[in-house]
C-alpha cells in the first residue's frame, strides 16, 4: 500500500468527541451546549463587539458551488461571506471552504450539527478555522518560495549487495 492509498487513514485515532455529543449511543447524560460562548457576559447592553467567526469545512466535492454551501449553514444563523478557495493556476477548487458567522454562537452551533455530515455528496469536517480568511489579494503579494533543492535525506543501502553497509560479507 503506498502513500496514495487512503486506507487505514480515516480510522487514525481523534479526540474524543465534547460530552454529551457521543452519536454512537450509550451516551454520558446531560453535556452542556458546546463550550463557547460563554456565560451571558454579553447578554444586554450589547457592549462588547462581536467579531465574525469562520468555519473551516474540509472534504468538499470540487463542483460544489458558493450558493449551495450558503444554503447548508445558513440554516443556523447570518452567514457573512463564504469562500472556496480554488487553485491559481487551474481554476479549479481545492475541496475545501471557508463560512464566516456573525455570531459565534451561530457558527458553534453550525459546527456542531454539520461536523461529519454529508454535504453536496461528501461527508464533510467542520472545524473553527485558526487564522483570518487570507484573500487572493493577500496570496498575491507573498513573494513565490524558492524553488526546493535537492533529495532531502538519504536512505542509504540495506540489502548489502551495493557495497558496504549490509552486514558484513568478507568472511574468510
Amino acid at each position: 500500500m503506498g502513500y496514495g492509498d487512503r486506507g487505514g487513514y480515516e480510522d487514525r485515532g481523534r479526540s474524543p468527541p465534547p460530552r454529551g455529543r457521543d452519536d454512537r449511543g450509550g451516551g454520558h447524560g446531560g453535556g452542556g451546549g458546546g463550550g463557547r460562548g460563554g456565560g451571558g457576559s454579553d447578554q444586554g447592553g450589547g457592549e462588547q463587539e462581536r467579531r465574525p467567526v469562520s468555519l473551516l469545512i474540509r472534504n468538499l466535492a470540487r463542483d460544489i458551488r458558493q450558493e449551495e454551501l450558503r444554503h447548508a449553514f445558513e440554516r443556523y444563523g447570518a452567514v457573512r461571506d463564504v469562500y472556496l478557495p480554488r487553485d491559481y493556476y487551474t481554476g479549479q477548487a481545492r475541496g475545501f471552504g471557508f463560512c464566516e458567522f456573525y455570531d459565534e454562537r451561530d457558527a458553534a452551533e453550525a459546527q456542531y450539527k454539520l461536523d461529519r455530515t454529508v454535504v453536496a455528496g461528501r461527508e464533510v469536517t467542520v472545524v473553527f478555522a485558526q487564522e483570518e480568511r487570507k484573500r487572493p489579494q493577500d496570496m498575491a503579494r507573498r513573494e513565490p518560495s524558492p524553488p526546493r533543492r535537492g533529495g532531502g535525506g538519504g536512505g542509504g543501502g540495506g540489502f548489502g549487495d551495493r557495497g558496504g553497509g549490509g552486514g558484513g560479507g568478507g568472511g574468510g
